[in-house]
């Protein structure tokens, strides 16, 4: 699967907004051994659209969040509690499975989080007439 737009909603140029033919629930994963003292992961950022950034900021190990368009989750736990330093893990994020970090022996841990919209939103929801969370003119 790839972590970017154009592989994602096959947008490519003369192509609709792919706002029109987004999938409902995109799972966005990634695997590696990250630090405890912050990074972050940038997802997406659609072509001309400032409030298009899909990321997940995690450069302030003690205030870690996720943004997906105008849509900022606020994530309760500090970085070290749900990544372990330099450790092989896998972050999994969607509106279905929330903020999971996976570990080699199979467990997960869901990490817990509240939004600018009240409950926490990992992932990109169809949910208002085919628009974005956060989006009004759709």
């Amino acid at each position: 699967m790839g972590s970017t737009p154009e592989f994602i909603y096959n947008n490519v140029s003369g192509h609709p907004s792919p706002y029109l033919y987004s999938y409902t629930d995109p799972v966005y994963m990634f695997a590696g051994k990250f630090s405890v003292n912050g990074f972050l992961i940038k997802f997406s950022q659609w072509p001309d659209e400032p409030n298009g950034g899909g990321y997940h900021d995690f450069r302030n190990p003690n205030s870690p969040q996720s943004r997906y368009f105008t849509l900022y989750n606020t994530i309760h736990d500090k970085l070290s509690d749900f990544i372990p330093d330099q450790t092989p893990v896998v972050i999994v994020s969607s509106m279905k499975t929330g903020l999971r970090i996976y570990k080699s022996d199979g467990t997960y841990y869901s990490v817990p989080a509240n939004s600018n919209y009240g409950p926490a939103y990992f992932g990109y929801g169809n949910d208002q007439g085919h628009g974005r969370r956060g989006r009004s003119r759709f």
